[in-house]
C-alpha cells in the first residue's frame, strides 16, 4: 500500500477493505464502525483501565514501508493511541491499515510539506463515533500569521501563536513580501545564522492600518537584533453630526 493515503487509488487493502474517505472536510464524519464498544470476540474496551496515549513527528510518510514501520513500534512500546505530525499527507479522510489500525488523517490540499493522524488500533476504534479533520489553513491561523515568516517554529513559536490566538492579535512582519534582508531580525554571535525572532503585534480588527513591515539592517547600536518597523496609516471614519447639532 502507498503510504500516501490522498493517492487517486479510492479503496485501499486492509482487514474491512475500507475506502479511503478523501477531499472533502465536512463538519463531521462517520466512522467506520459506529459506536459499539466491544470488539469481535465481544470483550467490552474499558475506559478504566490504564491507556498509554503518546504523539510523534515522524518527518514524512510517503516512504513505503515508514507507517508500518511507526504502526510497529507502537505496537512494540504499547502505545495505545498515537498521534502523528508532520505527516506530509494531503487531503483528509480514513483508511485501515495493512496491521488493522485505522489512521485518521488532515492536511492542506495543495501542499504535503505538514499533516497530522492518529493512530487508532481496532479494540479502540469501536469507540469512535465520528471525526472532524481541521486543516492548519483555517481563518483563525490566517489572521494569526502571514506566509512570509522564516525559520522554524519552536516551543516560544507556538506559546506567542497560542497568545495571538487567544488575544486576537495579528503577527504582522510575517504578512509582507521581502528580501531575507528585510526579514530576519537577529543574528547570532559570528555570524552563523540568521533567524525571526522580533515580531510587531497589532490588534486584528486593526490589520488594515499597517501598510508594511521590515526591518532596517542599516540602524547599528551595537546590538545583535536589527531594528523593526511598521508603517502604520490609521483609516478612521468621520461621524456625520446631524443637521443643526451645537457643539
Amino acid at each position: 500500500m502507498s503510504g500516501n493515503p490522498a493517492y487517486a487509488r479510492r479503496h485501499l487493502p486492509g482487514r474491512d477493505g475500507v475506502k479511503c474517505a478523501t477531499g472533502h472536510a465536512s463538519a463531521a464524519r462517520q466512522a467506520m464502525h459506529g459506536n459499539s464498544a466491544t470488539d469481535e470476540s465481544n470483550t467490552y474496551t474499558s475506559i478504566r483501565h490504564p491507556h498509554l496515549i503518546g504523539t510523534w513527528n515522524v518527518r514524512g510518510l510517503n516512504q513505503p514501508g515508514k507507517l508500518g514501520i511507526v504502526e510497529n513500534e507502537m505496537r512494540r512500546k504499547k502505545v495505545h493511541l498515537l498521534g502523528l505530525s508532520e505527516t506530509h499527507w494531503k487531503g483528509q479522510g480514513h483508511f485501515t491499515s495493512e496491521l488493522g489500525n485505522t489512521v485518521y488523517f488532515s492536511g492542506p490540499e495543495g501542499d504535503s510539506s505538514r499533516g497530522v493522524a492518529f493512530i487508532v488500533p481496532q479494540s479502540l476504534n469501536k469507540c469512535v463515533v465520528g471525526y472532524n479533520p481541521v486543516s492548519d489553513h483555517d481563518n483563525h491561523l490566517r489572521r494569526i500569521v502571514g506566509k512570509y515568516g522564516i525559520g522554524e517554529r519552536n516551543d516560544r513559536g507556538e506559546r506567542l501563536m497560542q497568545f495571538c490566538y487567544e488575544e486576537n492579535f495579528t503577527i504582522m512582519n510575517t504578512c509582507f513580501k521581502h528580501h531575507i534582508r528585510r526579514l530576519y531580525t537577529w543574528i547570532s554571535p559570528g555570524d552563523r545564522c540568521r533567524n525571526q525572532i522580533d515580531y510587531i503585534l497589532i490588534g486584528t480588527r486593526w490589520k488594515s492600518s499597517v501598510t508594511n513591515t521590515k526591518t532596517l539592517p542599516g540602524a547599528d547600536c551595537g546590538s545583535d537584533h536589527q531594528l523593526l518597523v511598521a508603517t502604520v496609516q490609521l483609516r478612521l471614519k468621520r461621524i456625520q453630526k446631524p443637521e443643526g447639532l451645537q457643539t
